[in-house]
């Protein structure tokens, strides 16, 4: 197939981080496991953002799909999203 790549549509459940550098660029998205995985790059990202001098302004978050109504931000059962749970494990790490 000349230079197409056949995609799989994503399964119910799946999540995925949503990264936009210089906001109202387009968001890439990547793949997660988990919300700990999720940490983990947001982590990776948001370094990578504040050490590149090309990067004036960004947004995060996390979403995850559903088969009737596709992707949306993904919450935890107390409704707060990745970037609260994010600063939660942060301030953590940084009392300890």
């Amino acid at each position: 197939m000349s230079g197409f790549e056949v995609v799989e549509p994503p399964e119910s459940g799946e999540i995925r981080v949503w990264h936009v550098q210089n906001v109202p660029n387009k968001a890439e998205h990547y793949q997660v496991s988990c919300w700990e995985e999720a940490i983990a790059l947001l982590d990776t990202l948001i370094t990578d953002d504040l050490n590149n001098q090309n990067v004036f302004s960004n947004a995060f978050g996390m979403e995850e799909y559903d088969a009737t109504l596709g992707w949306s931000e993904w919450y935890d059962e107390l409704g707060d999203d990745i970037m609260h749970i994010y600063a939660e494990v942060y301030e953590e790490d940084c009392e300890d």
